[in-house]
């Protein structure tokens, strides 16, 4: 169900990203967030392939769906899923 959501409920389902930008209705609801999400890349250094650790800048909608931050591209897995939604 589409429900918009306070940033107590954002917090509360927030376990590994981190929220840069808060944007607000004037009900005082989210109606969208900027952030960035943590992404495990493989390199290939010294002959060896290494996992690092990088971050990725997305922005989710007020409902919780997440988007890539330079364009329009949907990023389902880092989608935050709200329990009130279920």
């Amino acid at each position: 169900m589409n429900k918009l959501h306070t940033t107590q409920e954002w917090e509360e389902v927030n376990d590994r990203f981190t929220f840069t930008h808060i944007y607000y209705m004037s009900s005082g609801l989210v109606r969208k967030v900027c952030g960035y999400v943590p992404v495990t890349r493989r390199i290939f250094s010294n002959g060896t392939l290494q996992n690092r650790t990088s971050v990725r800048h997305v922005r989710w909608d007020g409902y919780g769906r997440c988007y890539s931050i330079n364009n329009n591209n949907r990023l389902r897995r880092y989608d935050l899923h709200f329990p009130s939604d279920m």
